[in-house]
């Protein structure tokens, strides 16, 4: 599930709903991993500048970032 959630942002998928799409599961379900891999600092979220109520998902890790698909 974690290289799951890890593929679809690096695909572009930023957003919570677009990476459960994405990976075929539901919103609910990747909440804890998205929550270990901000914890372990392979990703960060970021809220949106202009919509305080959005936020995305980055990739931080450089080795993970630069072997993008």
């Amino acid at each position: 599930m974690y290289y799951s959630v890890l593929g679809a942002i690096a695909a572009g998928k930023r957003t919570w709903g677009g990476i459960a799409n994405y990976i075929g599961r539901k919103s609910s379900d990747i909440a804890h991993p998205l929550q270990v891999l901000e914890d372990c600092q392979l990703i960060a979220k970021e809220k949106d500048a202009f919509r305080g109520d959005h936020t995305s998902y980055r990739i931080t890790e450089p080795l993970i970032a630069f072997t993008r698909p």
